[in-house]
Parts: C-alpha cells; structure tokens; sequence
C-alpha cells in the first residue's frame, strides 16, 4: 500500500478516523509509527528540511499529534538522497502549536543547504481521530 492509502494507517477501532483531501501545510510519515515527515505545499508531498537538529523534539511532536499520536518518542536527522525533494525552512515548534505552519521558520532559507531530512517515532494515541488524505 502507498502513501496516502488510508488502509496503510490502521487506527484504533475506538476512534473514528477523518479522511480530506491534503492541504497546504498537512504532514504526514513514510512509515507508520516511525518514519521521514513529509509536509504538503500545495502542491506535492515534499520531505521536511533540518537545518538545527537541536530544535527537531518540539517539530516532531507538533507532527505526531497532527497524526492523531500523543508524541514523538523518539527523533532523527537523516542524510537526504541526491533524489530527496525538500521543504524548508525548518519549522521549529514548542509545546502549544496544533500545526506546522503555527511555528516558527528558520532564517536559514528554503534551499536546505545541509539536506538533512527529520526522522521521527509517533507513539501514544490520541482521543480525536487521526487524519487521512484521499488521494
């Protein structure tokens, strides 16, 4: 199954699952519950830029709990392939932000210079229903 299929994520049976089209700023992972974070510009599913790998735990969190997770456990920087299509610049999140474009962006700029991708582990589940994208 691809991405974006909604039978590749298997939710809770308590927990009803939303399915909408991708919009702009949607995020999701390769793998479910861990993989490389993708971020939707409008346009195309595009890898998320790390340029500060001290600022990725609140970033991922902020993605997990748009997956319907209650945070990240665990997260990465990875080297990108010559192939990676990237997003920048990096958001960088606190604790508060539901969404990624409620977070800050790097002054770094949207080239990704270091072409380093963010990794991250969902875990937990959360009360309100994951979101799918119809494709």
């Amino acid at each position: 199954l691809g991405i974006g299929n909604a039978a590749s994520y298997p939710a809770p049976s308590s927990v009803p699952v939303q399915c909408h089209r991708p919009r702009e700023g949607d995020v999701r992972l390769t793998r479910y519950p861990e993989g490389i974070a993708t971020v939707f510009d409008g346009s195309a599913w595009r890898a998320m830029c790390v340029e500060d790998k001290h600022a990725l735990q609140g970033t991922a969190n902020t993605i997990c709990k748009n997956l319907g997770f209650s945070h990240a456990k665990h997260t990465k920087d990875v080297e990108a392939g010559s192939e990676a299509t990237l997003v920048g610049p990096q958001r960088v999140c606190g604790k508060g932000e539901r969404d990624l474009t409620a977070c800050q962006a790097l002054e770094a700029g949207p080239d990704c210079s270091y072409k380093r991708l963010l990794q991250v582990e969902c875990v937990g589940h959360q009360a309100e229903a994951p979101v799918l994208w119809e494709l």
